[in-house]
């Protein structure tokens, strides 16, 4: 791998071999400090890893800008993604047997639209578990707000699916004039 990049950096006149060692390290480092918001880490990491200080500086500048970048865009920080997801499906157990997942799309003027998770009495036996918003997917906290567009992904006992997924449509569809 190492040697493509070299012969490809070179023979578009991008960049000298002798810095080709010095990109792949960079990377690493800015990749680390962007996903793990922790560019201290990524720094010290990298440079115990490739046992030289002749890139300190360097370095650590990449590594501060990979950051602002991170943090400029609010990029979470990876573990703590994975940890609010565990946190979650720790829940999981109260079902004993087969679990379902339900995907319930949110109509505008339903009655979760603009509700806090926390406000909305969600049938029994269901776990909201992800929501998914566009490209993103969101592990909802009782102070997420659901929006119309919103595909919410709960988790449910599978003898019970059929009465929840009811309860479900009935809170996300579009209310009438009626109802």
């Amino acid at each position: 791998m190492e040697q493509l990049l070299e012969t490809y950096f070179h023979s578009a006149h991008l960049l000298d071999f002798s810095f080709v060692n010095n990109l792949i390290i960079f990377s690493m480092a800015a990749y680390f400090a962007g996903i793990s918001k922790a560019p201290f880490t990524a720094i010290m990491l990298i440079t115990e890893l490739v046992g030289s200080m002749r890139n300190f500086m360097p370095l650590a500048f990449v590594v501060l800008v990979a950051y602002l970048v991170v943090d400029l865009t609010n990029g979470a920080p990876i573990y703590e993604s994975l940890a609010e997801r565990l946190a979650t499906f720790k829940q999981l157990p109260i079902f004993k047997g087969r679990n379902e997942q339900i995907q319930i799309p949110v109509y505008a003027q339903s009655l979760v639209e603009d509700q806090q998770v926390r406000r909305i009495e969600w049938p029994k036996d269901s776990i909201l578990a992800t929501i998914r918003r566009g490209s993103h997917e969101i592990v909802p906290s009782g102070d997420t707000l659901i929006i119309a567009g919103d595909l919410l992904i709960f988790t449910v006992f599978s003898d019970n699916s059929g009465k929840i997924r009811t309860k479900l449509i009935a809170l996300t569809q579009l209310l009438t004039e009626n109802g």
